[in-house]
């Protein structure tokens, strides 16, 4: 689920860096910024290292709520995906809470332009025909994930204003060959908790399945009723095959 951090006025001479195996973090630290990201590798299994310096010899550190060394690497173990690495420093009036969100292996790193930073969230899904890793993320005006998730082929992740709060289409496959595979909707809550999976209804009568479930857009109406698309794939009586459009 999203974070908050939020800088006040940082103790002079602040410095964070989050160090580990196969990591880099993004974006370039600055004081004035609440949010960063750790991009991992297959080596970093969950451990990384967080140093803080300051000008102040006496300025007071908490990683995760637990007291650290100024000037030292503090380790931290355990990371999973998604999580937070949440770094405190007080020194006297002047006082900071950052956060560094720990990656899945592969994911980019990323930047953002424009002349407003106060942009509300973007939706993504990241995925490459040079890769078999894909992610959906909701990013911050810097680039840095709200929530992450490693995700095959991940389209239309978006908010709702009716139904689910978020929603995401994901390819359903019989297995690893399967190339006449179809899609599902993945409802999230505002925690982005997975509320629900949705497919089409299969209708005997016209050949509809539920692998013919398509990603191109799905409608919740107020009443509570849905509409969902699909295509739907018919050889006509002439030998010919139709790629129908279906609701």
């Amino acid at each position: 689920p999203p974070t908050t951090s939020q800088v006040s006025t940082a103790p002079t001479g602040l410095t964070v860096t989050v160090t580990g195996a196969g990591i880099a973090t993004f974006p370039a630290y600055d004081a004035s910024l609440g949010r960063f990201a750790i991009r991992t590798s297959d080596t970093t299994g969950g451990r990384v290292a967080v140093t803080v310096t300051a000008d102040d010899p006496a300025t007071r550190v908490k990683v995760n709520g637990r007291p650290a060394p100024l000037g030292s690497p503090h380790p931290v173990t355990g990371l999973k995906p998604g999580d937070e690495v949440n770094v405190q420093v007080t020194s006297g009036g002047e006082h900071s809470n950052q956060s560094w969100i720990y990656l899945p292996s592969g994911f980019p790193e990323l930047t953002a332009t424009g002349s407003d930073p106060g942009n509300g969230p973007a939706f993504l899904g990241l995925s490459s025909l040079l890769s078999e890793t894909g992610f959906e993320t909701v990013v911050d005006a810097h680039g840095v994930p709200l929530h992450v998730r490693e995700a095959e082929e991940p389209h239309d992740f978006r908010a709702h204003t009716t139904g689910p709060n978020y929603t995401v289409f994901e390819p359903v496959k019989d297995g690893p060959d399967d190339t006449e595979y179809g899609y599902q909707v993945r409802e999230y809550d505002r925690q982005f908790r997975l509320a629900g999976l949705e497919r089409l209804r299969p209708v005997a009568s016209l050949g509809v399945v539920p692998d013919d479930t398509d990603f191109h857009d799905v409608q919740y109406l107020p009443d509570g009723r849905m509409v969902l698309m699909g295509h739907h794939r018919d050889v006509r009586a002439d030998g010919t095959a139709w790629l129908d459009a279906i609701l």
